[in-house]
């Protein structure tokens, strides 16, 4: 096997390997595109990784013993069959799992939206950004994704004297709306200011409500079911350190 090299490989050539590799990328092809030039991109025989930060993206023609820095990995799957060929390979290259999570969907018809006001429009950015660092480990926080969502009003923000109080922030797909980030401190004065972020979002869009969850967090599973939320069992979200 060939040393690990930084790498030159431009998008189009990258786009070759890209619809052969065995790969853990989650992102479409246009923000790949976008954000080419901002990774740190490394080459090992027909195997390109790229690094967003810790965040590792892998590419690999073959499933073998592979060079990594050290870092993260996210893999997301439709069947525990392709997350065992992941856990698989991951395993092998000196990767642990650190988190697992579940997928829950709300179908979002026949909700009852309640009247709120209390959300605002006027919030300082980095402000979100460390209220998010309070609640979410680093690795799962895509601070430049984070940004891009505020300056696109993809977010629900509760604020108090200045200060940030509650948050949830989310995106729009093909599957209808993911919601990326959701965080509240129970110090805000405000009873279930939880359920009142998503009670916002579903008055905003008529589309299905998607999630991740920690599997280990009893308390907040148990939460999104009594709000309407059911658990997609096909799919599944593990993160990854070595």
């Amino acid at each position: 096997m060939q040393d690990i090299v930084a790498s030159n490989i431009n998008f189009n050539d990258f786009l070759n390997l890209y619809h052969t590799s065995f790969s853990n990328n989650f992102y479409s092809l246009i923000y790949l595109k976008d954000r080419f030039d901002t990774f740190d991109i490394h080459e090992q025989d027909d195997n390109v990784y790229l690094y967003d930060n810790d965040m590792l993206l892998y590419f690999v023609n073959d499933l073998k013993k592979h060079t990594f820095k050290k870092c993260y990995t996210k893999v997301i799957a439709k069947n525990n069959q392709i997350m065992k060929k992941h856990d698989d390979f991951l395993k092998l290259n000196g990767f642990s799992m650190s988190d697992e999570y579940v997928y829950m969907s709300l179908d979002n018809v026949n909700i009852k939206h309640v009247e709120i006001n209390i959300f605002s429009d006027d919030f300082d950015n980095k402000k979100v950004v460390d209220f998010l660092k309070k609640y979410f480990k680093n690795y799962a926080l895509d601070i430049s994704s984070i940004y891009e969502k505020l300056n696109n009003k993809h977010c629900i923000i509760y604020t108090k004297d200045k200060n940030i109080f509650g948050v949830l922030m989310f995106s729009h797909s093909m599957f209808g709306v993911l919601v990326d980030y959701i965080a509240v401190d129970k110090s805000c004065g405000i009873k279930n200011l939880a359920y009142l972020l998503l009670c916002k979002l579903c008055s905003q869009t008529s589309k299905k409500i998607n999630l991740f969850v920690d599997k280990n967090n009893i308390h907040a599973i148990k939460f999104y079911e009594r709000f309407g939320f059911y658990k997609n069992k096909n799919i599944i979200m593990r993160y990854y350190q070595n």
